[in-house]
């Protein structure tokens, strides 16, 4: 453990190791280095987030850390990953809301999962009134409308061809004037 400090394997095997051979206070020991390296992986996560708004990677490997320090300290993962969801659901992106909808996953709160969707489904609304019909799609997928994006995305090909075999007899007869 002393050779590798920061290598999660070491540590988890070394913490099995001395809880089978009774030796509490080693395990102790390589708890609070598990909440160091927790602590490390928290400050990276929070570099990360703030550089590209999004931090799942570095959030999970603080979470794995955290399962080695034992009982609730997983609490702090949670926690932060709510807080990010909360300031990505702030933004109108897609991409914002999708993150921000892994986010509350990963802090298991149901409650603003369901205000993501609901977002999403209003701004897919806004997005077709608009004609926007990719990015109502997307957000109707988002809002778990995924049925009426793609009914939406089918009217919109029929709109398409439709217009296309206009604009290509019309074609046709100018063609033919000539």
């Amino acid at each position: 453990v002393d050779a590798s400090p920061r290598d999660r394997n070491v540590v988890s095997n070394a913490i099995d190791h001395f809880r089978f051979k009774n030796n509490n206070a080693r395990v102790a020991e390589l708890r609070q280095l598990a909440a160091k390296n927790a602590d490390l992986e928290l400050a990276s996560e929070d570099k990360a987030f703030t550089a590209r708004k999004e931090s799942f990677d570095e959030l999970g490997k603080a979470k794995d850390w955290f399962y080695l320090v034992g009982e609730g300290a997983g609490k702090k993962v949670r926690e932060r990953a709510e807080r990010r969801g909360d300031t990505l659901l702030k933004e109108d992106t897609h991409r914002h809301l999708e993150n921000a909808q892994r986010y509350f996953r990963m802090a298991e709160a149901k409650s603003k999962e369901k205000a993501v969707q609901d977002k999403a489904l209003r701004l897919a609304q806004e997005h077709e009134k608009k004609g926007e019909i990719t990015q109502a799609t997307n957000f109707y997928g988002l809002a778990g409308a995924t049925a009426k994006g793609e009914e939406l995305e089918k009217r919109s090909e029929a709109q398409h061809r439709k217009s296309e075999e206009k604009r290509q007899k019309q074609f046709t007869k100018d063609q033919d004037k000539l």
